[in-house]
């Protein structure tokens, strides 16, 4: 009769102390206690964290799909507005004109006049000091393009006076170089009175006409 040969083990005891999980075979579980107490008992319905991650991640890329397609449409209704024009008083500018515009609307007419040449070109002119838009419409109304123009006074071969009395007044000068009496808008009512009237009157006698 063959023996039996018995192994005996020492049995594994948890380390005093410890608050890992004890297992058997003197390993700490993979798994903690509240996690064996849950498992299988998530309620129906309920999501992981895997999954809400997940969500979260569509949810995100959907967002930044959306921004990146408005942007660019953000951009094209800003930068025709950005593009300021400055104009002198009474001086013209000369711009190209695009093929599809039919129709030009000046904001404040009083501040800027603009007009057509040969369908290819537009003359813009300073008429009063200000800020004004200009816009440009195809056959459809829809705006091809945008201007701010900006009408500033000469500031070449022009001199300024102030003369004191009841009230200050204000003279201007062309001086190039000698300096002579011009109209400029923000001068004194008089002298801008007496200088048109003069202008006129000049006129006139070089059209052949009677000054009065």
């Amino acid at each position: 009769m063959r023996g039996v040969v018995k192994a005996s083990f020492p049995a594994a005891r948890q380390p005093a102390g410890s608050r890992r999980p004890w297992s058997p075979f003197g390993l700490s579980s993979p798994f903690s206690a509240q996690s064996r107490r849950t498992c299988g008992s998530r309620p129906r319905g309920s999501i992981g964290r895997a999954a809400m991650r997940r969500i979260h991640a569509l949810a995100w890329a959907i967002m930044a799909t959306g921004l990146a397609a408005a942007a660019p449409l953000a951009v094209s209704g800003t930068a025709q507005a950005t593009e300021t024009m400055t104009v002198v008083l009474d001086q013209a500018r000369v711009l190209p004109l695009p093929a599809d515009v039919s129709t030009i609307v000046v904001g404040n007419p009083a501040i800027a006049d603009a007009t057509t040449q040969n369908g290819s070109l537009m003359v813009v002119t300073g008429k009063g000091y200000g800020l004004t838009n200009l816009m440009m419409l195809d056959a459809k109304g829809r705006t091809v393009a945008e201007h701010l123009v900006n009408v500033v006074a000469p500031r070449n071969s022009t001199v300024t006076v102030f003369r004191g009395g009841k009230a200050m007044d204000r003279l201007t000068y062309a001086c190039a170089p000698r300096c002579e009496g011009t109209i400029v808008l923000g001068d004194s009512k008089d002298y801008f009175d007496n200088m048109k009237k003069q202008a006129e009157d000049r006129n006139k006698l070089a059209g052949g006409g009677t000054a009065q």
